[in-house]
């Protein structure tokens, strides 16, 4: 059996690096075709050359410079779709929602891929399933640990669906009694995952679970949808099925499963994270204060309006953070702009991917300009 050609596009980031571990643990299962970066080019070319890449896809022109000088004989291409066409799997660990063109010629050429950008599904969920309903079903396996987990709970289950139970770590700032005055630093420390700046700031406001609902949806078709806190990380989500069962995927706290499960399936790998202990320990589970994380209540509005408005709050929220992470906005004003936002779109029913992608700058661009 020839190994199968990955390629990844967001190889410098948490995911992407976490992606390439498994690989080179696996090296004689898997071949990396392509790579893309965003800036660290300097990451990009170790991986280039560990990895023997021959294709490499890089946005900005300074920075695809540099590379072609420092990484001989690898070619520099401009579009997704020319590393796509020859892999056999990618995987998508962009923190934006610009690899739509490589997740749309993935699903068109009947190639799987490894979802770890919700972004895409947040702003595009709802043209994907219009023209792409099948496809997505087969090939679309997804990475974020949650959606992975409710992936492994449905397996070979007959049983019809009830609710799907997201879980979320609860941030660093759970059981702080309000938001004044908090550092970057401070919401840079997530207490379980190490991740980027993006994510990180989106799990303090507990965005990122308004993001991974709206994925859930467009991954799972329901909008019977919970999220509960669990602080220790350990439960990564459940499924709850029409006859009362209630499932649960767990695991330490580490990446490298669900990356690993989605590479390798429908087969398995081999353990690479450590053996859970469950003996003395305690797992905890808390309800919500949606008052204080508005995040959830804006999630359900945008997907019970649907539309273009997944799209705009996912703008908002991106410019929101690059905002806080700049020193132009206070972390409490984070989901009030994002709500503001929201609510002041004229919304586009059945939107077209134009509609989409102007409705997600719109949302940046809005935000920008009321905090600027």
């Amino acid at each position: 059996m020839h190994a199968k050609k990955i390629s990844i596009f967001g190889s410098t980031g948490s995911i992407g690096r976490n992606a390439l571990e498994v690989i080179r643990r696996n090296r004689e299962k898997f071949h990396v075709v392509g790579l893309s970066c965003f800036r660290n080019y300097e990451l990009l070319c170790k991986q280039v050359k560990e990895f023997s890449v021959k294709y490499i896809k890089v946005k900005d022109k300074e920075i695809r410079d540099k590379i072609i000088r420092e990484c001989k004989g690898v070619k520099v291409v401009d579009t997704y779709r020319e590393i796509v066409e020859m892999s056999d799997m990618v995987l998508m660990a962009e923190s934006t929602a610009e690899g739509i063109e490589g997740v749309i010629t993935a699903l068109e050429k009947d190639i799987k891929v490894a979802l770890a950008t919700k972004e895409i599904l947040v702003v595009y969920g709802e043209y994907l399933r219009e023209h792409y309903d099948e496809e997505m079903d087969n090939l679309i396996i997804p990475v974020d640990s949650e959606h992975s987990a409710i992936f492994q709970c449905i397996q070979d289950r007959k049983r019809e669906i009830e609710r799907i139970i997201l879980t979320a770590s609860g941030g660093p700032f759970f059981f702080r009694d309000d938001f004044d005055g908090i550092t970057v630093e401070e919401a840079l420390s997530h207490p379980v995952w190490n991740m980027g700046k993006k994510i990180s700031i989106d799990s303090s406001t507990m965005m990122n679970k308004a993001l991974e609902i709206i994925e859930a949806y467009y991954l799972f078709k329901t909008e019977n949808i919970d999220v509960i806190v669990h602080p220790e990380g350990i439960v990564h989500s459940l499924v709850e099925f029409k006859d009362g069962a209630l499932i649960a995927q767990l695991s330490v706290p580490d990446m490298k499963l669900p990356i690993e499960y989605a590479l390798f399936f429908p087969e398995t790998g081999r353990r690479l994270i450590d053996r859970l202990n469950l003996k003395n320990k305690s797992l905890n589970f808390f309800e919500i204060d949606r008052e204080k994380f508005k995040s959830i209540d804006i999630a359900r509005y945008v997907l019970k309006e649907k539309g273009t408005l997944p799209a705009v709050m996912n703008g908002a929220d991106r410019a929101a953070v690059e905002l806080f992470l700049e020193g132009k906005m206070e972390f409490k004003d984070i989901l009030n702009v994002i709500e503001r936002t929201v609510k002041k779109h004229k919304k586009i029913n059945n939107p077209s991917m134009e509609d989409l992608r102007e409705a997600e700058l719109w949302g940046y661009h809005e935000v920008r300009k009321e905090m600027e």
